[in-house]
């Protein structure tokens, strides 16, 4: 018999569990500094249909702190799913002035 030799090599790449949970957490932040922008400030971000609902929604349960708070994890995981965070981004450090 005549042995087979794969002649494609597939790169695994490893991605730590604390970096996933950075991720989270940044995007998580990414998600409460957008809810905490005022109205027209968000119209001018490039935000999914999806986003501007959670947006919505996170301003009128603002003072409900348990439901805003569990709120901002929707956010942040629908941000997760969000193809374009980095536009998203890039936006919002050109709003804030966050050249450095």
């Amino acid at each position: 018999m005549a042995k087979h030799e794969q002649t494609t090599e597939e790169e695994i790449i490893y991605v730590s569990k604390s970096e996933l949970k950075r991720e989270a957490l940044e995007l998580h932040e990414l998600g409460c500094e957008i809810a905490g922008l005022a109205k027209k400030q968000r119209e001018k971000l490039p935000l999914t249909d999806e986003l501007k609902e959670a947006m919505t929604v996170a301003d009128r349960i603002r003072a409900k702190t348990d439901a805003y708070r569990r709120h901002m994890n929707y956010i942040a995981k629908t941000l997760r799913s969000t193809p374009n965070v980095e536009d998203i981004q890039a936006a919002m450090d050109l709003m804030l002035n966050k050249n450095n």
